[in-house]
């Protein structure tokens, strides 16, 4: 009789559904409540940890599956994460990747309308960081302003070089002689 409860004690632990109850980040850790059941320190599935590396920490709260080979919670791995009414899916579009921050910030791609969209809260920033060069092909629009702290060039010279031509030329005046340089200059 012991070894049967046992047995179902081993069983009942294979597959555990749970929630996460505490997170430690520098050890990327979990320990899940399921019910009674507090487990220790166990690691969360990512989607990649080789050399490309993926880090999207579970949170608390946030519903998971605990795996425990053998039914040893203590050998498990988490699963995370499990749609729930507290947490639904932003989308139900089967076209549509989306990625929706705590802070209000979206990233999606829709595979259907071949467009992407990044939006981020009032004062947010966007970095992109690229020392081989960043090409855009296609038409730009830009709303707002623009400041660049290098060269600006369409092709054919760029906007410092056209600064020295209309600053340095000068035209014949009215008398025969001629005008100053252009006031004020760019």
């Amino acid at each position: 009789m012991n070894n049967t409860a046992e047995l179902l004690r081993l069983i009942h632990n294979l597959i555990r559904l749970g929630t996460i109850a505490q997170v430690d980040h520098s050890a990327a850790r979990v320990r899940v409540a399921s019910g009674q059941l507090l487990t220790g320190w166990l690691p969360w599935v990512s989607a990649r940890a080789g050399t490309t590396t993926d880090w999207d920490p579970p949170i608390e709260g946030e519903q998971v599956l605990v795996f425990s080979p053998g039914g040893d919670p203590a050998a498990g791995v988490v699963l995370p994460a499990l749609y729930q009414q507290q947490h639904p899916a932003p989308s139900d579009n089967p076209h549509l990747w989306h990625r929706t921050f705590p802070d209000g910030a979206v990233i999606q791609y829709n595979h259907q309308q071949q467009a992407a969209h990044i939006t981020l809260p009032p004062g947010a920033t966007l970095h992109l960081v690229s020392d081989g060069g960043i090409t855009v092909v296609g038409d730009v629009t830009i709303t707002g302003n623009l400041a660049a702290s290098g060269h600006v060039s369409d092709g054919v010279r760029t906007m410092a070089a056209d600064r020295a031509i209309y600053n340095g030329h000068n035209h014949p005046g009215d008398s025969g002689g001629t005008t100053g340089a252009p006031n004020p200059q760019q």
